[in-house]
């Protein structure tokens, strides 16, 4: 598994960070993350972020 990141933390890279519970199940909640940005506060204490991919926003050459 991926290392957790915590809110604040400069995001590695740009792309959709899921939220992961304090136990470590997925929540199911994305946020949207920028290069050398902080990530954003999470919605409970103790939850963490874990990089999900770069997802779009499913439309192409509009």
């Amino acid at each position: 598994m991926e290392d957790r990141l915590r809110a604040g933390q400069a995001a590695p890279r740009a792309g959709q960070y899921e939220v992961i519970a304090r136990d470590g199940e997925h929540t199911g909640i994305y946020r949207r993350g920028l290069e050398g940005k902080p990530l954003p506060p999470t919605p409970a204490k103790g939850q963490g972020y874990v990089y999900a991919g770069r997802r779009g926003n499913g439309r192409s050459g509009q």
